[in-house]
């Protein structure tokens, strides 16, 4: 077993107050569900052992990690007896945010656990900010900035805009996510836990009341969510039976039509602007480009009338990177 590289006993104060120094790995208790733990931290071992740990990992009082998870375990594996830490007494509040703040820049925002650890520490930034501007999700992006601008020094800056400026996230991104777990029935989260529904099929369902969600789940969990707006829709004009019935009896697109439209749309915008704007290319790639086009055109000709012809050999055989990958249709 060897120490870390840091030795001896070092202490400073850090910008919100905390003090750094050497802690055996024995002594640090791991209780915060924020924490990650379960990560790959092959690449973090090979960069500790050459340089150390730069940033110190983060414990309370009572020596409860609050960040620094995979450094801590890394440290570990490594055998280290020891490891620098910053010590913070801030309260429970605010340390439950120092854990939570460690990872939102690390976690994938469609999953559920980041989305409930977004809540949280909205939650808790304005319990310790009363002053702040707390209506920020029920404000558009452009409505948002107009307040903040306005108020300016008056009220402290919300807590999605801040958490977009920290992110790099989108405001509305943001907003949907903590929408998703604060609004969201516990059927919907189950189904979701499970891979029933999607993040924005959930979108559409939280404009509900949770047991509405729960009555109107069953008839579109596997309808995309162009229908489900139009369903929702009825429900808030209607009447949640209203919306049921529609559900029911909606004419489902084929996926594939689906598809279609949206590849269609964004395709006439293309060539509508290189048409407007006389965009010339000659370069490499501009032969495989009129190839693929024209094949296009003959597919379109045969599916305009009425023919359903498969792709022909040549073109379904070619190799990803012998031409150009098609983009996703989002």
């Amino acid at each position: 077993m060897t120490d870390s590289p840091a030795s001896g006993e070092i202490a400073f104060t850090l910008n919100f107050g905390g003090i750094m120094e050497q802690v055996k790995l024995s002594d640090i208790v791991v209780k915060s569900e924020y924490l990650r733990v379960d990560t790959d931290i092959t690449k973090l071992k090979a960069s500790l052992e050459s340089v150390g740990i730069l940033n110190p990992v983060v414990v309370n009082k009572n020596n409860e990690l609050l960040a620094g998870a995979r450094r801590f375990t890394a440290a570990g594996e490594l055998g280290w007896t020891e490891i620098p830490v910053t010590r913070v007494d801030k309260g429970e509040l605010l340390e439950e945010l120092i854990s939570i703040d460690e990872n939102l820049v690390r976690l994938d925002l469609n999953r559920m656990e980041y989305e409930n650890a977004l809540r949280r520490a909205k939650e808790i930034y304005e319990k310790l900010n009363p002053e702040a501007i707390n209506d920020d999700l029920k404000l558009s992006d452009d409505e948002l900035e107009e307040l903040e601008a306005t108020l300016g020094d008056q009220k402290k800056q919300s807590f999605v805009s801040m958490t977009a400026e920290k992110t790099g996230l989108s405001k509305t991104s943001i907003r949907s996510a903590i929408k998703r777990d604060a609004n969201s029935s516990n059927t919907v989260k189950e189904m979701r836990k499970h891979g029933e529904l999607s993040a924005s099929q959930t979108n559409e369902l939280v404009r509900l009341e949770p047991e509405d969600q729960d009555r109107l789940v069953p008839h579109i969990q596997h309808r995309p969510v162009r229908e489900i707006k139009q369903i929702i829709k009825k429900i808030k004009n209607e009447g949640l039976e209203q919306g049921v019935d529609l559900a029911n009896t909606l004419e489902t697109l084929p996926k594939e039509f689906s598809q279609l439209r949206a590849f269609t749309n964004k395709m006439n915008k293309t060539i509508g602007k290189i048409l407007a704007e006389d965009i010339k290319y000659d370069g490499d790639d501009a032969e495989k480009i009129y190839r693929q086009v024209q094949l296009l055109k003959d597919n379109l000709e045969d599916f305009l009338q009425g023919g359903r012809v498969e792709p022909s050999q040549d073109y379904s055989s070619t190799p990803v990177h012998q031409e150009e990958e098609a983009h996703p249709v989002m």
